[in-house]
């Protein structure tokens, strides 16, 4: 996993949603909270363990509105946050030109 997590050194900041195993077998230590402590023991300063993709959807949506930029990493349901945060662009997008 500690190749996996240098993937992350140079983010400024990441937030980590629960794992959960698709069709595989549950891989004994990995998940979320065990991510995010390799990531510290690495030095990375801001890392955030979200609950829920609701939690999720909250952070990415301040990060745009303070002019950062949000990559989705994942499988499984992240889709469903991509298609929500583009869905509240759109709102936004169209409330301005209206």
């Amino acid at each position: 996993m500690d190749d996996f997590m240098l993937s992350f050194d140079l983010a400024h900041h990441v937030a980590l949603l629960p794992v959960y195993a698709a069709s595989e077998d549950v891989i004994e230590g990995v998940d979320a909270q065990a991510m995010q402590q390799g990531m510290l023991r690495r030095g990375h300063r801001d890392s955030v363990l979200c609950a829920d993709l609701d939690a999720a959807f909250d952070l990415a949506q301040s990060a745009l509105e303070q002019g950062h930029i949000v990559l989705l990493l994942g499988a499984g349901s992240i889709g469903t946050l991509a298609m929500r945060m583009r869905e509240q662009a759109a709102h936004i997008t169209n409330e301005s030109s209206s």
